[in-house]
């Protein structure tokens, strides 16, 4: 991402633009991915929706209107927004790498000092260390075995879920970015509009940390596209039979809501769809969910594009967008709550959650101090 800013801002013609913006984009593709899964893997259960809600996506994005806004020459605002890509490069060496990878490719002694790491910044104890051996004795054979993204669709409880994801992420980014694209036909300050819609993001993340838990997330993920779908649809019948200078404040809130709607969903399929695959295989996945989202995002300027001559017509796609990617949530299996799955031919739920850091070790179980146990299939911790 780093190189592909740098070269836009020193592009000396549309080719090279064009090269530089498509660096980015692979840069972007990979981060994101990445960004989506590294966290999760640290986290419990109840805790792992932090990893999707909390990122300041919304708050990057009031930043960007902002700077926009303040700094004209666009070379220098392309400078401007690549100093966070490559001060990236300076945080690597203080990242710990994931355990459950580490495990995986049966570096234990790594997997341990990274737990012992988390402990210490945690002020916690740690017990069970032995465990790790376990489960990275149990994972010996299935850790050489290499996976593709073919296997995504070999397999039949993989192929569904695969499948179903790649429909609901195309849905959320044409969504999503078509908004972006669209405020042009909002009648508002470009500058302004981007604000506004970066302050809907941050809302509608921190909304879904409250519902993700208490509902599940696969229930989540229906509510906000609901309430986005609900809101698109009274914006296309607005701008279809309403004089919209009379109503362009309500027009505005509308949109605001239909985008807060598009963040919760966001926070709530992005947690989802890492849960639901097992951790050989877990970046393809989401990867391939990433792909549908890239197309998403290709449709989305052209959407766009038809909403300068009917503008009712991108609203209405917006809120089909909300009410399809509702329905084919419902072909999910819920994963709040759940283990994640580790191993690829391990059945789904079929863990048990071992307490390895904890700030009071009588208080590790609600019977009491836990015990030593006999690991026959643990496939987290």
């Amino acid at each position: 991402m780093g190189l592909g800013q740098v070269g836009t801002a020193l592009s000396i013609n549309p080719y090279f633009f064009a090269l530089s913006r498509f660096i980015c984009g692979i840069g972007l593709a990979g981060y994101m991915t990445i960004n989506g899964i590294y966290a999760i893997e640290f986290l419990t259960p109840s805790w792992r929706q932090l990893a999707s809600c909390l990122g300041p996506l919304g708050e990057g994005v009031i930043l960007l209107g902002i700077l926009a806004y303040l700094i004209e020459p666009w070379r220098l605002l392309t400078w401007a927004t690549a100093f966070p890509f490559i001060s990236i490069i300076f945080m690597v060496p203080f990242l710990p790498e994931s355990p459950r990878w580490l495990l995986k490719q049966k570096r234990i002694e790594e997997a341990e000092g990274v737990i012992r790491y988390i402990a210490g910044v945690n002020k916690a104890e740690v017990h069970h260390l032995d465990i790790l051996k376990k489960i990275a004795a149990q994972e010996s054979g299935s850790s050489d075995t290499r996976f593709s993204y073919l296997d995504l669709f070999r397999r039949k409880e993989l192929r569904r879920k695969t499948i179903l994801f790649i429909g609901i992420w195309f849905c959320w980014a044409l969504q999503y970015f078509g908004i972006s694209f669209n405020v042009r036909n909002f009648g508002v300050s470009p500058y302004l509009m981007l604000i506004l819609l970066g302050g809907a993001d941050c809302i509608g993340f921190r909304a879904a940390l409250l519902v993700n838990n208490r509902l599940g997330r696969r229930t989540a993920l229906i509510l906000f596209n609901g309430v986005s779908s609900v809101f698109f649809l009274a914006l296309g019948f607005i701008q279809l039979f309403l004089e919209l200078e009379e109503y362009k404040i309500l027009f505005i809130v509308f949109i605001l809501l239909g985008k807060l709607g598009v963040a919760g969903a966001r926070s709530s399929v992005r947690c989802l769809t890492v849960e639901s695959y097992p951790v050989s295989i877990r970046t393809m996945g989401f990867g391939m969910a990433r792909i549908s989202a890239a197309i998403g995002g290709i449709a989305a300027p052209q959407l766009a594009y038809i909403g300068t001559m009917w503008p009712a017509v991108p609203l209405f796609t917006f809120a089909i967008l909300g009410i399809l990617g509702s329905l084919i949530s419902i072909l999910l299996k819920e994963t709040g709550g759940k283990p994640l799955q580790d191993d690829l031919n391990a059945p789904e739920g079929n863990a048990k959650v071992v307490p390895i850091v904890s700030k009071n070790k009588k208080k590790l179980h609600k019977n009491g101090p836990l015990k030593p146990i006999t690991i026959r299939r643990t496939k987290s911790f």
